[in-house]
């Protein structure tokens, strides 16, 4: 009877850890969700980001979950031979970019990452922020800019359109720091993008150790073998 019960805790314990590796590892692997979008493709327009000009747009997030990907509606001009271009992703205040605030996100890029050349080629290029681990929820609201280091005959555009997208708004301003962001809600203006966000990941890392997917599997198959082997020991006996 207790070998019968023993044996009982054993299946179980190898049932629980068989879901959690499962659960885990289908999480591991759940694609990131579309959160925000502003398709611009039939905006007609494109606005330049140079040395003279940079441009962000501004978007409510949609779900909690962790920012993943970053997509723009960027083209490389023809002509444009060098320069990299940064991509920021950081705080608002009182719904505009603020970047005296906290900045989540800042990566430089060379100007050949984007497709062909422009304007209107109105493709996606996404950008991978995972590694950022910026916790977003609904209703936050953040900013996304692109400034471009090149000379004025350098550049690069970002295609828009107007009054897409009402979560947000399109900004531009003079130079590449220290000037204000300045609205273009008044021609509603809004630039193409779309973020996607990772809500499989509740939890950073850092802050509880989560167990391995794996070696949960392998304990369980251990433990399903060890039942296996008593199983087949007592009906022999």
């Amino acid at each position: 009877m207790k070998g019968t019960v023993r044996q009982k805790k054993i299946t179980l314990m190898a049932s629980l850890l068989l879901s959690s590796a499962a659960f885990q590892i289908e999480n591991a692997f759940a694609a990131p969700i579309l959160d925000q979008s502003f398709d611009a493709s039939g905006g007609g327009f494109s606005q330049a980001v140079y040395s003279g000009q940079s441009l962000a747009q501004t978007f409510t997030v949609g779900i909690d979950g962790y920012l993943d990907t970053v997509g723009l509606m960027l083209n490389r001009q023809s002509g444009t031979t060098s320069g990299d271009f940064t991509l920021n992703v950081f705080s608002t205040t009182a719904g505009a970019p603020d970047e005296s605030g906290t900045l989540f996100f800042s990566q430089t890029y060379s100007v050949f990452d984007l497709p062909g050349t422009g304007p209107f080629l109105h493709s996606f290029t996404d950008f991978d922020t995972s590694s950022a681990n910026i916790a977003v929820s609904a209703g936050d609201i953040l900013a996304i800019s692109v400034t471009h280091q090149g000379g004025n005959d350098n550049w690069l555009t970002w295609d828009a359109g107007s009054g897409g997208y009402s979560e947000g708004a399109g900004f531009n301003r003079n130079g590449l720091t220290n000037n204000l962001w300045a609205s273009d809600i008044q021609n509603e203006v809004d630039r193409g993008f779309r973020t996607f966000v990772d809500t499989t990941r509740v939890v950073a890392v850092s802050e509880v150790p989560e167990p391995n997917a794996l070696s949960l599997f392998g304990l369980s198959l251990v433990g399903l073998y060890c039942y296996r082997r008593r199983n087949r020991s007592t009906v022999k006996g």
